[in-house]
């Protein structure tokens, strides 16, 4: 920098040095130049950037003044390489932030703002797979290195099973009176489920909204609206395992809509997908989700099955179901207001591990403990009609508590099938405890 040193009246000028400005260090250049007398700071030259204010002892009426400009850069001659960054494609479309970037100061609600793209979830993926170790290093592993042959039996599967539903529902049509009501609520059930999942998508990518509660929108709509447009449409009753094997159908073929190589490829299912991809299960999303669903699946059947022929009460399958899903399915949502609102002090967090994560740990809250506690409670008074008064008095004292401390140690993410299963377990043993009494 060039610094100019000169002696003005402290009339004319008697600005402090300016705060967050370097110290010039002047220097004596030749001639001294005397500058203007000025009363209004704005007329110095804009260029200038720094500049030193100093009344000796000895010379009071006069003001030593330091006024610093700013030399010319040198010329680069050399290119200045910066790391390509790494970009999520499912983002692409609306991103052009680059990966070196500081990261926003809410990653939560601007993870799928558009411009704001997250750690690529194959990266993110491969990432996990290094910190694991066994058996959970060479699943990721094998995962990773085969994974469009994963995609494509998942594929293959899917066309199949449409095959043999589309068959043996037209087989059926001359047998069952009203089958077009089936047809119009699978159409209404795609609409608005597909709706519901874009719209939370929607929300979190322009709007700000918790990727915890458009999640847990999407939770509810996929365990209760099937099952309820059932109940409330004229749907035929008979063959009820073929409408539930369309049920399933239709969440598999929706969570096949939004993998990878297909929701690269339209914007539209980037956006549902947002409504569900949490960014601490970055790389995990779609793993979780297709270990949780189809398991979830395969326990409520199972354990419905169960209750339909061994103790003639396969109603009883819903009191778990209510619990999950609004249970657990509310507890991360009211953590979430707990904690912003910091009702008594906000929530009390503990940590849990998840499956196939390496070293992530994920955080929980007695709060949303507590949520699940209530709704166990209420699923099991829902069904106080189809239960005795040992088996009422017996889930009420047992269930609530235990369903909690399952949901507290299950594993990240996959809670469902566990507290599904224990849910029907404590149900049987109170079964068996009433028989033991007399069955009253």
């Amino acid at each position: 920098q060039m610094c100019i040193r000169d002696r003005v009246s402290t009339q004319s000028t008697g600005n402090p040095h300016p705060p967050g400005m370097p110290e010039p260090r002047p220097r004596h250049l030749g001639p001294m130049i005397q500058l203007p007398p000025s009363n209004n700071a704005s007329d110095q030259p804009s260029d200038v950037i720094a500049l030193e204010v100093a009344t000796s002892d000895e010379d009071k009426d006069h003001t030593e003044l330091h006024v610093c400009f700013p030399a010319k850069p040198k010329p680069v001659t050399e290119p200045v390489d910066k790391p390509k960054a790494t970009v999520d494609t499912k983002h692409e479309a609306a991103s052009g932030e680059t990966a070196d970037e500081p990261p926003p100061e809410n990653p939560a609600a601007d993870e799928h703002k558009p411009g704001r793209p997250k750690l690529d979830s194959i990266v993110a993926l491969e990432d996990i797979a290094e910190q694991s170790e066994g058996g959970s290093r060479c699943f990721l592993k094998c995962f990773l290195e085969h994974s469009w042959m994963w995609w494509g039996v998942l594929v293959m599967c899917n066309g199949i099973w449409i095959g043999v539903m589309v068959t043996i529902t037209i087989g059926k049509r001359d047998d069952m009176a009203g089958v077009h009501w089936f047809w119009i609520a699978f159409g209404i059930k795609t609409v608005i489920l597909t709706l519901v999942q874009w719209v939370g998508g929607w929300g979190v990518q322009n709007r700000d909204w918790k990727v915890g509660y458009t999640r847990k929108c999407v939770h509810l709509g996929f365990f209760l609206m099937p099952e309820l447009l059932d109940v409330v449409l004229p749907v035929p009753e008979d063959d009820a395992w073929l409408w539930a094997a369309w049920n399933v159908l239709l969440i598999s073929l929706m969570l096949l809509m939004i993998t990878r190589p297909i929701r690269n490829k339209f914007r539209f299912i980037q956006t549902c997908y947002a409504a569900i991809d949490r960014p601490k299960d970055n790389g995990l999303t779609m793993m979780y989700t297709f270990m949780q669903v189809p398991l979830t699946v395969v326990t409520i059947a199972g354990f419905s099955l169960m209750f339909k022929y061994t103790v003639d009460r396969q109603a009883w399958v819903i009191t778990p179901i209510i619990a999950v899903t609004f249970g657990d399915g509310l507890a991360e949502p009211f953590a979430i207001f707990w904690s912003t609102n910091q009702i008594c002090g906000g929530t009390h967090k503990y940590q849990t591990r998840g499956l196939c994560a390496g070293d992530r740990r994920f955080t929980r809250s007695f709060e949303g403990s507590a949520c699940v506690v209530f709704f166990t409670a209420v699923a099991v008074l829902v069904m106080y009609t189809e239960l005795t008064g040992i088996e009422l008095a017996v889930n009420l004292a047992v269930m609530p508590i235990t369903m909690a401390v399952v949901e507290a140690y299950a594993p990240h993410s996959m809670d469902n099938p566990f507290l599904l299963a224990w849910g029907s377990v404590v149900m049987m043993g109170a079964h068996g405890i009433s028989q033991a009494n007399g069955g009253n």
